[in-house]
């Protein structure tokens, strides 16, 4: 206690002795700062320290140098500075290469206290249940300030030393993030999983609202020191002195006792200690501590530390070099003298083994070539062979030998006694073969061969000669690859293609080659320029548009479909040169034709059929409406008739056949008028309930009447509606026409004695009406099945029941589909909706 008071009264002297000197010559003192953050920050910061010292010494100038890492040793070696002020790291890097020494120390302001040393703290965030202890950091993401950054790595490097972790081997990435804020954002945003900073780093934060404290988890270590165990801030470390402030050999001691007294006086609210953000100075600590930590980490001065170069071991042991040098030079004749003794000898033995390793290499060599091209040869996917001049295989691989239907390349060598014989098929081949090779090689010659079971095949034939030195034949070489499936091939597309030049030149039918891409016309055949009016040149300069009496953007909506490649079919009016315009029908198909890929159009003059249709439409009409009236009477006289009492039984019997057939003509005749509406839009419906099953019933009732035999075959399935189910709204005499037509039509295409079923019932709005009878439908008309005038496999057919169920069926909104098979027979069902 009296030495610290001693020390205090005589620096108070000192400084005394300063204040009140008198004024002299002003001499310029330089202090050296570490500008780790820039010169011009660096310059603000501390200029105000250099203009309180100035004021507190006189007699002297103080002048602030920024250095940065590179150029504070320089300036220390070329006595450019007489302080200097540095990170505790650097100092001891100067302390021993430029016997620098401190005089102070800085005390960092921390809220209510000023602290003299600092540490480390490592962290990570809160809730990371897999790092609980420094071990979990094991592997993980770790972030720090810089390599040298005392308080932000090499402190915590220390400590995570001690447990047997290293940053540059046990973690999977170690990231350098510039500041301590950064590193500790890093671990906050995810970046890291943890990582270290200067201690009060946390605290500021949380004291700026940047963080809540309760975000982080802190590995602290137990306290060591008292001094440790009343740091008021969180921390992971040993405690080490905060930056120093230093005298160099230039400057006096009587200037920096001086300097030492004014700093220790700094007042902490002074403008120098603002600027500089610190709390002031204090007396100078040891920086032992952080010497330690840097030689134990081989850090800052020592990095090379333990590690001796041949010059500094030469200078320290002299003597024990000179004598190793003397002992060596006499070493060193007696090997000369016993080098030129064996020189020859070892000269000669290596000669001898070079040989014979060069020996070995080669026949190794010699011995993987021949294994190669044995493999090469053998494993081909083309036959390969050497014959001799009397026609024999030398050599044959095991692909030649399957080629020609051999089990294996020795079977082919054996049994092939004449190739000419057994192997040739034309014997003019042979000869062309040894004319081609008199004068050179037979170059993918395609001949026909035959297979040792007699088969024969087509070869792409390549030999050559093989000479002596002298020019002498040795024999043929040379490979065959079957090539008989591609002659096959263009064989049959050659028939292909002669077929259809043939069909497309000299056919009836008009054809027209289309590229669909701008619907140009590259070809027509002769029906195509008799029908148009127009010669080939003319048809190939126009556009098949160009022939259509539909607007364009009618026809190309029309024809979006085939512009795909798709197979197409259309009725469209066209135009021809003449200006009459007629009706066609067209089929369209894809069609690979002279390299391109185009559309084959066929068009069928359809122009006379429409107009025949029409007249058959209009007599039918005219005559179904001509004979209702007359049949109404014909119906109307039996049934009054049979009201009187005297007839027999007989004859009323009579008159209800009578009035049942004219009752299924009526039927017939409205079918048809009703047709004829629904065709040309005319038809209005007239939606009332309707009882599907009743009118099924009495379909079967007028058959009965009229003792047509099948009426007892057709069955009625109802599924029971539910009370409160919706009755079917729609127009009755449709539906009248649609039963009658589908029941029609599975009595004449059913077996005689097989049922026809008519299922009723109601699925998610829609009554569905299924009939169905024992027979499949021919093959020949199920694509056509609704289509008018589609008839097979029965008598009397006229293709119009089924055609007009579905015009019926659409027009009163619903859906009609077939399903045949040979196993269940056919079923056509309709769904109408329940609401009309």
């Amino acid at each position: 206690m009296r030495c610290k008071k001693n020390i205090v009264w005589s620096l108070a002297l000192a400084l005394c002795a300063v204040l009140f000197a008198s004024p002299a010559l002003a001499d310029t003192v330089r202090i050296g700062v570490l500008a780790n953050n820039g010169k011009e920050l660096c310059l603000r910061q501390w200029q105000p320290t250099a203009d309180y010292l100035s004021e507190k010494i006189a007699g002297h100038v103080f002048q602030i140098v920024p250095l940065s890492f590179a150029e504070i040793e320089p300036a220390l070696a070329q006595g450019q500075v007489e302080f200097v002020t540095a990170n505790p790291s650097v100092h001891i890097g100067l302390e021993i290469k430029y016997r620098v020494s401190p005089v102070a120390t800085m005390r960092r302001p921390r809220f209510a206290s000023g602290q003299a040393v600092f540490g480390g703290v490592i962290f990570t965030r809160a809730g990371r249940d897999d790092i609980k202890t420094l071990e979990d950091i094991r592997g993980k993401r770790f972030a720090a300030v810089d390599e040298s950054s005392l308080g932000g790595f090499l402190i915590a490097r220390g400590v995570l030393k001690k447990i047997g972790l290293d940053p540059y081997r046990d973690f999977s990435s170690l990231i350098f993030t510039g500041t301590h804020r950064a590193a500790v954002q890093a671990v906050l945003a995810g970046e890291a999983d943890a990582a270290t900073a200067r201690t009060d780093t946390l605290e500021a934060m949380a004291g700026e609202g940047l963080l809540d404290l309760r975000d982080v988890r802190v590995f602290p270590v137990p306290p060591t020191t008292r001094e440790e165990a009343i740091f008021p801030f969180l921390l992971s470390s040993p405690l080490y002195p905060e930056w120093p402030m230093a005298k160099t050999e230039g400057a006096g001691d009587a200037l920096a006792r001086a300097v030492a007294a004014a700093l220790f006086v700094m007042p902490a609210e002074s403008p120098a200690a603002q600027a500089a953000d610190i709390a002031g100075w204090t007396v100078p600590l040891s920086y032992q501590e952080v010497a330690n930590l840097l030689r134990e980490l081989r850090a800052g001065p020592f990095k090379d530390y333990g590690r001796v170069s041949l010059a500094e071991a030469a200078r320290q042991h002299a003597d024990a070099v000179v004598l190793t040098a003397v002992l060596f030079a006499v070493l060193a004749v007696a090997a000369v003298l016993l080098l030129r003794f064996n020189r020859n000898l070892r000269r000669y033995r290596r000669r001898l083994e070079d040989e014979l390793a060069e020996r070995r290499r080669v026949e190794q060599s010699l011995r993987e070539t021949e294994k190669s091209k044995r493999d090469l040869i053998e494993y081909a996917p083309i036959g390969i062979f050497q014959s001799s001049l009397q026609g024999r295989y030398l050599m044959a691989n095991g692909r030649l030998a399957q080629m020609y239907g051999y089990d294996s390349a020795r079977d082919l060598i054996d049994s092939v006694r004449d190739i000419n014989a057994q192997i040739y098929v034309d014997q003019d081949d042979h000869e062309t073969i040894r004319k081609a090779l008199e004068k050179g090689v037979v170059d993918r010659m395609e001949v026909r061969r035959r297979r040792k079971d007699g088969s024969l095949i087509w070869v792409s034939l390549s030999m050559r000669v093989v000479r002596d030195e002298a020019g002498n034949v040795l024999h043929y070489e040379g490979f065959a690859r079957d090539v008989t499936r591609r002659r096959q091939v263009e064989e049959a597309l050659w028939e292909s293609e002669e077929r259809y030049r043939t069909f497309f030149a000299n056919g009836e039918a008009i054809i027209l080659m289309i590229d669909p891409a701008g619907w140009a016309i590259v070809d027509a055949n002769q029906a195509a320029m008799e029908f148009y009016g127009y010669g080939l040149e003319r048809l190939r300069g126009m556009s098949f548009l160009d022939l259509t009496a539909l607007p364009e953007e009618d026809l190309l909506a029309a024809l979006a479909k085939t512009a795909a490649f798709e197979k197409g079919h259309y009725f469209f009016p066209h135009r021809l040169a003449g200006g009459d315009i007629r009706d066609v029908e067209v089929f369209t198909g894809p069609v690979h034709y002279k390299g391109r890929n185009l559309l084959m159009t066929t068009i069928h003059d359809i122009t006379e059929l429409r107009r025949l249709e029409q007249i058959k439409r209009d007599v039918e009409l005219i005559v179904s409406h001509d004979l209702k009236s007359p049949l109404t009477g014909l119906i109307n006289i039996p049934q009054m008739l049979m009201e009187e009492d005297n007839i027999t039984p007989q004859q009323r019997d009579m008159l209800a056949l009578v009035a049942a057939a004219g009752q299924k003509m009526l039927r017939q005749i409205n079918s048809a008028l009703e047709l004829h509406k629904i065709e040309s839009g005319t038809y209005r419906l007239k939606a009332q309930a309707c009882d599907p099953a009743a009118l099924v019933r009495e379909y079967v009732d007028l058959m009965a009447a009229g003792a047509r035999p099948g009426a007892e075959r057709i069955r009625i399935r109802e599924q029971a509606a539910g009370e409160g189910a919706p009755a079917l709204q729609t127009d009755k005499l449709m539906l009248d026409i649609i039963l009658m037509n589908l029941l029609r039509n599975a009595q004449e295409a059913s077996d005689p004695n097989a049922p026809v079923f008519v299922d009723l019932s109601r699925e998610a709005g829609s009554y569905v009406i299924a009939v169905s009878n024992s027979r499949p439908v021919p093959a020949e008309i199920r694509e056509r099945f609704f289509e008018k005038y589609a008839t097979a496999g029965k008598k009397g057919g006229t293709g119009l029941g089924t055609y007009s169920a579905a015009i019926m069926t659409r027009a009163l909104g619903g859906t009609i589909t077939m399903q045949t098979s040979e196993e269940a027979g056919t079923t056509v069902t309709v769904r109408l909706p329940l609401g009309g």
